[in-house]
């Protein structure tokens, strides 16, 4: 069977199994290129999902192996846990650092896509939140490739396709019902003509490859952009801000990865836990200061202020509470 040299890579978040599964019906069984999937799932998820994609369409729908090749007709699911990159005509699978908070993550998927199959990547974006997929999808577009978005009036959560159509501007919009059609036809039609790359393939390469191990390398952060005053809500570690020309997007050198929307809303969820935190202590701390006015008190001896000092860790305790009710 001769290798195919076009592939659609798809991502989706939340609503994404039932969008993909609405995509799949359309196509035949006789499609030439091969399909791969990165679905928003929990680190547990059981593998229910695939087997219901598998029924929706004439495709085999399966989850990605290390090492498996890409045949045309067939759709390979990223694991649970992992994330689903290829690598010439193969699938990689690999427990790499989280992007975008997540992992699978769409972006490693799209950029691989875009370094190995060049215009012959077609990328395409579903349903979802936030705006994992967006920077992968522009790096498909910067090396020559096709770029679909569903329609946000069509999307069950729009902010996905949304946040794509703000930095992007891609080659369709469509309601996922009327993307089949669309997608036969760019796979049936001649090779787009590969654009000139400059250095946009060398970082892709080198980004590629972070997703892939757990490695630390400082200086090869230091080559993909400039270092950044925040630190990473994941391992503590200093960030780099890349140098993308689509969305502003940082890495540390452990290699976790943010779009600027995910790095705000990881630094939101560390704030919480940390206030969160700090209220616990302070209630500790005015129960310990109680107990120690009161076994002051039994054994006569000066009280020594405990009481006051209880009751102003109590007041500042009831301060944070209600500031982080205020937020829920």
């Amino acid at each position: 069977m001769p290798v195919p040299d076009r592939l659609v890579a798809i991502g989706a978040s939340a609503g994404g199994v039932e969008a993909l599964a609405n995509f799949l019906v359309q196509l035949d069984a006789d499609f030439v290129a091969p399909i791969v999937v990165v679905l928003h799932v929990g680190a547990t998820a059981s593998g229910e999902f695939v087997r219901a994609l598998d029924r929706s369409g004439p495709l085999a729908v399966t989850l990605a192996k290390d090492g498996e090749p890409l045949l045309g007709g067939h759709v390979y699911v990223a694991p649970p846990d992992h994330h689903l990159l290829v690598s010439g005509r193969t699938c990689v699978v690999a427990h790499g650092p989280k992007e975008n908070r997540s992992r699978p993550a769409i972006d490693p998927l799209f950029r691989s896509a875009a370094v190995a199959y060049g215009p012959g990547a077609l990328g395409v974006l579903l349903t979802g939140y936030l705006d994992d997929g967006v920077a992968g999808l522009g790096a498909i577009l910067r090396m020559g490739g096709t770029a679909i978005v569903q329609d946000p009036a069509d999307a069950d959560f729009p902010d996905l396709p949304r946040n794509a159509l703000a930095r992007l501007t891609v080659d369709h919009v469509l309601p996922v019902l009327k993307m089949g059609p669309v997608v036969r036809r760019l796979i049936a039609a001649p090779m787009p003509a590969e654009p000139a790359h400059d250095d946009t393939r060398e970082g892709l390469v080198a980004e590629t490859k972070i997703s892939t191990e757990a490695e630390s390398h400082v200086a090869r952060e230091e080559r993909l952009g400039d270092l950044a005053p925040y630190a990473c809500p994941e391992c503590h570690g200093p960030l780099w801000k890349l140098d993308d020309p689509d969305v502003r997007r940082f890495r540390c050198h452990v290699g976790h990865a943010y779009t600027e929307t995910t790095l705000a809303d990881a630094q939101a969820d560390a704030t919480e836990r940390a206030l969160w935190a700090a209220l616990r202590s302070l209630e500790e701390r005015a129960n310990l200061l109680s107990s120690m006015n009161e076994d002051a008190r039994e054994r006569g001896m000066g009280i020594g202020g405990f009481e006051e000092r209880a009751a102003q860790a109590r007041e500042h305790a009831d301060q944070l509470r209600s500031l982080l009710l205020q937020g829920q």
